[in-house]
């Protein structure tokens, strides 16, 4: 209760002590001013609308030059005899004032180095020896404008005290307070800095430590009165060239970046690229300009890419509203103060013209970077306090965690076991199936290069003999790797075998259709598919071959007399398309004739060879194939296999390729009719047998002539 009396007796004492305060006397010059545009304080001066004097800048064809005004006061009674002040307020870009002829002061520098003195409240001490106590005094304001300029407040004429408390009043508003707050902006700029420097993942700390630099920066100009510093080594358009120009702009880039850092949206390189250059085109814009009349009329529309730039952070805070982003909402918390701020200079300073009060929006930046600094800090103490809890936590929490990962790891362990057991099962199955020396008599060399990418291959290659005839031979790819493509390949096998034995005086087209049709029938809902060759041989003793491609790289065939090697491919001008084992899929297959003569040699080969790439991701790809092939010598098949392997680990490196590798290496030797040689053989026999005079060696006649009749 007692509490409550006070503060209604002090609310009282300051409502009587501000209800008999008296009225200072003052003189307030808000009409009758006169201007002229000279160097000579005598030109023809005109009237002038008071608000005029604010932009007086106007009224100069080039913008640019000496303004004269000129007014006239009587000094009141209560004012006679007593030293005066004159109040001017905010000027641009500078003055100097004559009471009567003599100069009382001067704001800013003229030219050759023109120069602003500021966003401060200036006022001058008028002399009571100079007024004319009785009659009429002038006042005469010499004005230098470039660009911009004028008197944005109305002079008054008043007693010293009061005029320096209301130009101090002023200038704290104006200037003053501004410094404080770029001082603190900046101690904030430094402070996440820091942080962000221990913090990297945190991107939102760095552009708010760039953008509270940069502001702090840009607000110098609304409190250079209030410094000591000067900027007399630079012009005076270089000055606002980079202070209203450059670092604007800097402020929007970093103020938009933080934006979209605080609400987590990350942007492709292409709209960085052009986030970058709606920041430096502007820019380069502004410093290419050569006077103030030009960066005036510039400035505005400059600030369209400005606005542009905002506009990358606008759309993501819209659609984060939709969507009921919580960090939007925060956002627009944090920079509702700016909101206000332009608002209120629409109204204050554009509607109603009140040049004697701050810039809101100003106010309102600041209000916006403490804002922010509220909940930076609310976030980081957030983010604090629960590394905090975990590090409280974190040994029960590795305990539990170490216990269940050595549970999990003996689980895995046996299943992997378990896995391993049945993979090499499945590996040994695999291989028992596969030939490893083929006999296929005297007229044909065969060698063989295998290699799984895991364990149970996709790939199925087989050789057709019958007694000492060699058939021919087939290689297939299934889809897919491990143990599902390997399983399909022994279910193929014995399709593939049957129907090339079986079907030995059919078309080998119509053979291939027959294995189609039957690895359908096996492999039942499995989706792997093959592709594959058939290599049948037509006639051995004039090395006539037959081949059907369904899918497969092309096999290669190297020609001993045209030292040349060459792809076997189907004849363009007929159609041949699908794969083996699909259900539904029409497929087309045609038969390939070639001939093979003593020397030449014939591969077979998966796309593991030709796809297998070296560390430079670089495919080995046929022609270098076909290269390999035509200089491999004259050697074996075994040897011109291992020129064929050498020269594919030189171009891979020896690095682990991701697929299965099958090549397969069938030299044609110089022909042997088997049936011939057997004959020939029992015939040396007899002839041996017809001097024989024991029983022994009559047996053994007998012997040959049975095998003659073989």
């Amino acid at each position: 209760m007692k509490l409550k009396k006070i503060i209604l007796a002090l609310f009282c004492a300051i409502l009587f002590a501000s209800c008999a305060k008296k009225e200072t006397a003052q003189i307030v010059l808000d009409e009758g001013w006169l201007w002229a545009v000279s160097n000579n304080p005598r030109s023809d001066f005109q009237i002038v609308n008071s608000l005029e004097i604010a932009s007086i800048v106007n009224k100069l064809p080039t913008r640019k030059g000496y303004v004269w005004l000129k007014n006239y006061f009587y000094v009141d009674l209560s004012l006679k005899d007593r030293d005066l002040a004159l109040y001017l307020g905010r000027v641009e870009i500078a003055a100097e004032v004559y009471v009567n002829g003599t100069s009382i002061g001067t704001f800013g520098q003229f030219p050759p180095h023109e120069f602003s003195s500021g966003t401060g409240a200036t006022y001058f001490k008028i002399p009571k020896d100079i007024l004319n106590q009785n009659g009429t005094n002038q006042i005469l304001i010499k004005l230098w404008v470039n660009g911009s300029g004028g008197i944005q407040e109305m002079p008054v004429i008043g007693p010293i005290p009061y005029i320096k408390n209301r130009a101090v009043h002023n200038s704290f508003l104006l200037s003053d307070i501004n410094m404080m707050f770029a001082s603190v902006v900046f101690v904030i700029a430094m402070f996440y800095l820091f942080i962000y420097i221990k913090r990297k993942n945190d991107q939102e700390y760095l552009y708010y430590a760039l953008m509270n630099f940069f502001t702090a920066a840009y607000i110098l100009p609304y409190f250079l009165s209030s410094t000591p510093w000067h900027f007399d080594i630079m012009s005076y358009l270089t000055y606002e060239k980079i202070f209203y120009g450059a670092l604007a702009f800097a402020d929007i880039y970093f103020a938009t970046s933080f934006m979209l850092a605080f609400i987590k949206v990350e942007q492709s390189k292409r709209l960085k690229v052009l986030r970058i250059l709606l920041f430096v085109v502007p820019v380069i814009n502004i410093f290419l300009l050569k006077d103030m009349r030009s960066f005036a009329a510039l400035l505005p529309v400059a600030f369209a890419f400005g606005v542009i730039q905002l506009m990358f952070a606008v759309v993501p805070i819209m659609k984060g509203l939709f969507t009921g982003n919580r960090q939007v909402w925060l956002l627009l918390a944090g920079f509702s103060p700016v909101q206000v701020g332009v608002f209120a200079d629409l109204f204050v300073h554009v509607i109603f013209q009140r040049a004697d009060l701050p810039l809101f929006t100003v106010w309102g930046w600041q209000f916006t970077t403490s804002s922010f600094l509220i909940i930076l800090a609310i976030r980081f103490a957030g983010a604090l306090g629960q590394a905090e809890h975990l590090a409280a936590s974190l040994e029960t929490q590795v305990t539990e965690r170490t216990k269940e990962l050595k549970t999990a790891n003996e689980s895995l362990k046996e299943k992997q076991n378990i896995a391993e057991r049945e993979m090499k099962l499945a590996v040994h199955v695999q291989e028992s199936i596969y030939p490893h020396n083929a006999d296929v008599g005297d007229c044909w060399d065969i060698a063989v290069y295998f290699k799984p990418f895991a364990g149970v291959s996709g790939d199925l290659y087989d050789f057709y003999t019958q007694k000492d005839d060699f058939m021919g031979m087939s290689l297939f790819d299934v889809s897919g790797h491990g143990i599902a493509a390997g399983l399909v390949t022994m279910l193929s096998k014995n399709v593939i075998f049957r129907n090339f034995i079986d079907n030995r005086q059919k078309p080998l087209p119509q053979v291939m259709y027959l294995i189609n049709d039957g690895i359908i029938r096996a492999k039942g809902d499995i989706e792997n598919y093959l592709t594959g060759i058939v290599v049948r041989v037509e006639d051995a003793l004039s090395g006539k071959m037959a081949l059907v491609n369904a899918g497969s790289p092309p096999p290669l065939l190297y020609k001993q007399k045209a030292k040349k090697a060459m792809p076997l491919l189907p004849d363009e001008k007929k159609q041949q398309k699908g794969m083996i084992g699909v259900a539904g899929i029409n497929v087309s297959f045609q038969q390939v004739d070639f001939v093979m003569e003593e020397g030449d040699t014939l591969i077979l080969y998966t796309d593991g060879i030709t796809e297998g790439r070296n560390p430079f991701g670089i495919d080995y790809g046929q022609d270098r194939l076909l290269e390999s092939l035509s200089h491999c010598g004259e050697g074996s098949a075994e040897s011109r296999l291992s020129l064929l392997l050498r020269d594919f680990t030189k171009f891979t490196g020896g690095i682990q390729q991701p697929d299965d590798i099958t090549l397969i290496v069938l030299k044609r030797l110089k022909y042997v009719d088997p049936h011939a040689q057997k004959l020939a053989s029992a015939e040396a026999l007899l002839e041996t047998l017809d001097s024989a005079d024991d029983v022994e060696e009559l047996e053994e006649l007998e012997e040959a002539e049975e095998l003659e009749e073989i």
